[in-house]
């Protein structure tokens, strides 16, 4: 169990606990992620620019918005696209 546990990078007792509760213990490597964190920070810098600029003249473009949706719809394909394809390795 001690072994199993820091193949986890859990200590034992969290181990125990998790296979004792759920039956299995699911380790998912993360670092495929960092495309998508930044694919959301990009978002985040463009919707508080338009934020700014709408209460700065209380007017907002369209194509601001429409390159918004663009930005919001390729993020969803991206996280979509990595939750189908997530392997996680059970222990």
């Amino acid at each position: 169990m001690e072994e199993k546990a820091k193949t986890c990078h859990l200590k034992t007792a969290t181990f125990i606990r998790a296979m004792s509760l759920n039956g299995e213990v699911n380790v998912i490597d993360l670092k495929e992620l960092a495309p998508l964190l930044n694919g959301m920070r990009v978002i985040s810098r463009n919707i508080n620019q338009i934020a700014k600029k709408a209460n700065e003249t209380n007017n907002i473009f369209s194509s601001d918005v429409q390159k918004l949706k663009g930005d919001v719809a390729e993020l969803c394909r991206t996280v979509n696209l990595w939750l189908s394809t997530v392997t996680s390795s059970k222990r």
